[in-house]
């Protein structure tokens, strides 16, 4: 061969290797060469060629499988693809962060045109392919998968017991349905409450993983009330929690009650109440409690925890249970390992706990009666009732002391002008004691003096000189016959006024006389009507408001003032 023949074909390999470096086509190079093809380029180009072929998209055996569900991927190819290697690619919710392929999982691609992926993770995946033939060329396409996580429930833990001796076995069982194919589970359990170390354990924390069983076998060797919760994982990664609770405890002793005497006392003597407790007592140390009406609230119970801030080893305890009511008396009982157990009973402090005043015929009559809790029909008990006005200005006793728990009253009986009173009770008991209670402040009208002394405010006047109009007008206006039809105001106090003494005076009564300081006062008199509190109403061309002291001082110039009830009507 000659030398420039061989410069030539020298120049025509280097322009080949370029041409590929460039992604040109080889035969494109060959035909622009000076010299036809000899056998050693006709060879080169043969082998060098690109195959031709298509890759339309990825297919997919279902676009969502379940959690475990096998999906066939297939590329869409067609052409030459001899010696073509495959890698097939996913990836989770569009990242990197979990992914895998055949080349990561083996080294290198494979000749499969087609795969099977199973996935676990539940969520939206790429599957890609990589097609690479035979002379290095690669395309990539992709298809979307959704994974969906199995469909299970879980309803509850179930216990073989509730309420085990220290070191007996309970089997906890997950109540769940469902496809929980390739799940874990996780046995967790916690004493009293606490995630101390040395107060709680786990499969996990045991073994370093969950298992696959699913029930588990727990046994508890100290005391203590315990949960036990149980984590089931299913194999997509979703993980559901539900507990139970088991009492584990020490069988040497058992809290069987609480004794207490005497059952009932009365408000304010002492109890004595205890454990009963049967076994190995040694060691026991307690606290004793007492509950008010069932009330937690402060002052409404107490222990000897907390008034001394630790439990005692006395085996009874005594104390005054100071107000009427049902008290409920509990003992903790606490062995040296710590386990506690609680037991109670109820016991009954009878007495007075309040004054109730009220009246049944519209306050005309009263009623005060002591408020009794559970009082023994045969309990030697004494009262007393008394009432004061509450400006302090009078005072005086409805019922002297007496077996009566009751007594009734009229608001005349007070003899007094005060507007509001107090009614007072005072109790003895057997043990010796004495408790007092009063009433609010009460005004202890009746309901037709309320509706006299509410129209007396109202009632608009009729006009000067016509005073016993306007009376008769406020009694008219709620519902009383007009009993001073053509009548004066002298008429009115002859007729109905028939008082003189201030102890006598009520509310709503008329208050009149027969001759008044005034012109016409001197022919006709004068009547107001007194609405308490020492003031009272009367027309004089308007509606005058005049302070009982006041009122007397002036219209008694000529007359003696007289009250009495409008029709000779009592109102109270």
């Amino acid at each position: 061969m000659r030398p420039v023949a061989r410069l030539k074909n020298t120049l025509f390999i280097s322009a080949i290797s370029l041409g590929l470096a460039l992604g040109t086509p080889v035969a494109s190079l060959a035909a622009s060469a000076g010299d036809p093809p000899d056998g050693d380029a006709a060879t080169l180009q043969s082998t060098e060629a690109t195959p031709e072929w298509s890759f339309t998209g990825v297919s997919l055996s279902a676009p969502s499988v379940t959690s475990g569900e096998a999906v066939t991927v297939t590329p869409q190819v067609t052409g030459d693809l001899e010696g073509a290697e495959y890698n097939y690619v996913w990836s989770y919710e569009g990242g990197w962060d979990l992914w895998g392929s055949t080349v990561r999982d083996t080294g290198r691609g494979t000749s499969d045109a087609s795969s099977t992926l199973t996935l676990t993770r539940a969520g939206s995946y790429t599957v890609y392919v990589d097609v690479t033939d035979r002379s290095g060329q690669t395309r990539t396409m992709s298809a979307t998968l959704e994974v969906t996580p199995p469909e299970w429930s879980f309803t509850g833990v179930g216990l073989s017991a509730t309420r085990v001796t220290s070191g007996e076995a309970v089997t906890v069982t997950p109540q769940v349905t469902g496809d929980l194919g390739g799940a874990e589970y996780n046995y967790v359990w916690q004493r009293d409450g606490s995630w101390a170390e040395g107060e709680w354990g786990s499969t996990v924390r045991d073994t370093g993983r969950g298992t696959g069983e699913a029930t588990g076998t727990l046994s508890f060797y100290r005391p203590g009330r315990y949960v036990l919760y149980v984590d089931v994982t299913d194999r997509s990664g979703r993980t559901r929690t539900m507990s139970a609770e088991v009492e584990a405890y020490d069988d040497s002793w058992s809290l069987d009650g609480v004794s207490a005497a005497p059952a009932e006392v009365v408000a304010g003597d002492e109890v004595t109440y205890a454990p009963v407790v049967s076994g190995d007592a040694s060691g026991l140390r307690y606290n004793y409690v007492w509950q008010w009406e069932g009330s937690w609230a402060q002052g409404d119970w107490g222990s000897t925890e907390l008034y001394t801030g630790s439990d005692t080893d006395e085996a009874s305890h005594t104390g005054a249970l100071g107000s009427p009511g049902r008290y409920t008396l509990y003992v903790d009982a606490v062995s040296a390992r710590g386990e506690r157990r609680t037991a109670s009973t109820q016991v009954v402090a009878w007495g007075v706990t309040g004054i109730d005043v009220s009246s049944s015929d519209g306050g005309m009559t009263w009623k005060a009666s002591a408020n009794l809790f559970e009082v023994p029909s045969d309990a030697q008990m004494e009262y007393r009732f008394r009432w004061e006005a509450s400006d302090g200005s009078a005072s005086g006793t409805l019922s002297d002391w007496s077996s009566a728990s009751s007594c009734t009253f009229r608001r005349s009986d007070f003899g007094s002008l005060a507007s509001r009173y107090r009614i007072y009770l005072d109790v003895k008991y057997p043990n010796g004691k004495t408790s007092a209670y009063a009433s609010g402040s009460l005004s202890l009208l009746s309901d037709a003096q309320t509706r006299v002394i509410a129209s007396a405010y109202n009632t608009p006047s009729v006009g000067s000189g016509y005073c016993s109009e306007w009376v008769d007008n406020v009694f008219v206006n709620v519902g009383f016959y007009r009993y001073g039809q053509d009548k004066n105001a002298n008429d009115l106090c002859r007729e109905f006024c028939t008082y003189t003494k201030l102890s006598d005076l009520q509310p709503g009564m008329i208050v009149a006389v027969e001759k008044s300081p005034t012109p016409l006062g001197r022919i006709y008199g004068h009547v107001a009507v007194y609405i308490g509190d020492g003031k009272l109403h009367d027309d004089e061309g308007y509606i005058r408001e005049m302070s009982l002291t006041d009122w007397l001082a002036f219209y008694s110039k000529l007359d003696t003032p007289r009250w009495g009830w409008y029709g000779n009507i009592p109102l109270a």
